[in-house]
């Protein structure tokens, strides 16, 4: 069962009892063992089998971006080129790669994306992005890290990234991509309210 079923099943006081109907041939069975129960916001369910098929090819995928910030308390952004979130600002990070940990492919991709080291100082938050109009569904598991080799350079130029720079943290450009916000909301918190 997943967390979020348990959590709509607490919220809405309903209990999590399904069925799935198969069809073999001419003769339908009822599974319950390869089947777990979903909520979708506005309290929509939708029943997935073990290999995440359902009337909709959407599963959720699983991203991950980091907040880099220098001595002067700049956060390093990147364009982005491509789809989602294309032509907005964003803390760099990428997808979580089938059998890799998250706090791996945050590392992996900081290296892919800008050419830094980094080390991992703290869970910020984690963003939420549905767009069913897109066929989109993300959960980004963002992080607060600390650089500890290599000098930002864009290694995607021409490709997802456009350009890179490091922006004062209250003073954010736009557009900015809408999973980084509470990122960079949690990291203002935690750097910019914590020194007063």
């Amino acid at each position: 069962m997943s967390i979020l079923a348990e959590e709509w099943s607490s919220q809405t006081q309903l209990p999590l009892a399904f069925q799935s109907t198969h069809t073999q041939g001419a003769k339908q069975t009822e599974d319950h063992s390869d089947s777990r129960l979903v909520a979708a916001e506005g309290s929509a369910l939708s029943l997935l089998n073990a290999k995440g098929t359902e009337n909709s090819p959407v599963q959720p995928r699983i991203g991950v971006g980091a907040v880099i910030l220098n001595e002067r308390n700049e956060v390093l952004l990147v364009w982005r080129n491509r789809q989602p979130e294309q032509y907005t600002w964003s803390i760099p990070g990428g997808k979580v790669d089938p059998y890799e940990s998250i706090e791996t492919t945050v590392i992996r991709e900081i290296k892919e994306e800008v050419d830094l080291d980094i080390v991992i100082d703290k869970l910020l938050c984690t963003a939420e992005t549905i767009r069913p109009e897109q066929q989109e569904h993300w959960i980004s598991v963002l992080y607060s890290t600390r650089v500890i080799g290599g000098i930002a350079r864009n290694r995607e130029e021409g490709g997802a990234i456009g350009e890179i720079g490091w922006f004062p943290l209250d003073d954010l450009p736009s557009p900015l991509a809408s999973f980084a916000v509470p990122g960079l909301e949690a990291a203002k918190k935690l750097h910019l309210y914590s020194e007063d």
